[in-house]
């Protein structure tokens, strides 16, 4: 069945990631406003004979994005599942709902055939890119969608009104960034996105009952003398108190990457990930300074040596499984910097 429907930023080579923006992340607001019967496929379903094996069939999912954008790409998982074909349409109408009959849609991805096992990636020629305020997605063979990611970017007249007032403590002259959804592509300077997506190389597991994501993140030791050892640890966190977020300070682990997975209770959305890689002083480079907003189904790592600042949760106190190594030495194991107070915002949070 489909188990998530994600719609996010991929630096295509035409439209730079830095312009890009997840368009129906909930972090925005974006909601699936309605799919029919055959979209979402319950467990009752592997009892009934299908009725629709021999013939050309359609079922739909509409979805409101949280902002309004061009879309310049698609992305489609289907795993194990036999679906072959989808179309997915748009249309850029503010107060449509996505479900009146006189519409004009637009397709953006015109019957396309899917692969199994793999993420198939369909860049969209068309120039300029489609405006888009929802989509429709079509499955036309049977089959379950475990992931839909659609590319773009917002509008620059969107832009600055996702953003909330400047609170009256916080000087307008600081240095100011929006965190945006984390996607592997935009991260990986900086790490591994942890998920089910991470990895290519998947085999069947636990006598055919489960799949098994290999190297999902890059673990690393590089301590003197062999001096580390792995610390497979819990980090309790509570949210932070004040938003939009000011960063003060950033660390890094010279010797270890850092892995944090979520553990949560259902109640919390996401987390904040703030990161910078290493200047020519030895210190963070600003100018490469992001956020990002991490779901609650995603878990981070931080290469060794990548500035990050602590854990930041979001709503509600999270539990994370976290995977570092360490010496009996503190200063090997991390050291802290402070660095110009920048502002994020965090979208919807």
């Amino acid at each position: 069945m489909v188990s998530a429907i994600r719609v996010e930023t991929k630096d295509f080579p035409s439209h730079p990631l830095s312009q890009t923006c997840d368009l129906a992340s909930s972090a925005l607001g974006s909601a699936v406003v309605k799919a029919d019967k055959g979209f979402f496929i319950g467990e009752s379903s592997i009892l009934q004979p299908s009725k629709d094996c021999d013939k050309d069939i359609e079922h739909w999912c509409v979805i409101k994005l949280g902002q309004p954008g061009d879309v310049v790409g698609i992305a489609i998982d289907i795993s194990h599942s036999s679906l072959e074909t989808v179309s997915i349409e748009g249309v850029d109408d503010p107060n449509c709902t996505g479900l009146e009959e006189d519409l004009q849609w637009i397709t953006l991805l015109d019957r396309a055939k899917l692969t199994a096992l793999e993420r198939n990636i369909f860049a969209l020629d068309n120039n300029p890119p489609v405006a888009c305020t929802t989509i429709r997605i079509k499955k036309h063979s049977i089959g379950n969608i475990e992931r839909i990611s659609v590319y773009g970017h917002i509008r620059s007249e969107n832009r600055d009104n996702s953003l909330p007032e400047n609170p009256q403590h916080l000087s307008p002259d600081m240095p100011t960034i929006q965190a945006e959804p984390l996607s592997s592509e935009a991260y990986a300077p900086y790490g591994d996105v942890i998920d089910a997506t991470a990895t290519g190389l998947i085999t069947s597991a636990n006598q055919g009952t489960a799949e098994k994501y290999h190297h999902v993140a890059l673990v690393t030791n590089t301590f003197p003398k062999e001096n580390g050892k792995m610390n497979l640890c819990i980090y309790h966190c509570r949210p932070a108190k004040e938003l939009p977020f000011t960063v003060k300070l950033l660390e890094r682990h010279p010797y270890s990457s850092q892995a944090f997975v979520p553990m949560t209770d259902g109640q919390t959305r996401g987390y904040l990930v703030i990161v910078a890689l290493n200047g020519v002083d030895d210190r963070p480079d600003l100018s490469t300074l992001k956020a990002f907003v991490a779901s609650s189904k995603q878990g981070i790592n931080y290469h060794q040596g990548v500035w990050h600042h602590p854990m930041v949760v979001l709503e509600h106190e999270t539990d994370f499984v976290c995977i570092v190594h360490e010496s009996d030495i503190s200063e090997d194991n991390c050291h802290e910097v402070n660095v110009v107070h920048t502002r994020i915002y965090v979208p919807g949070f």
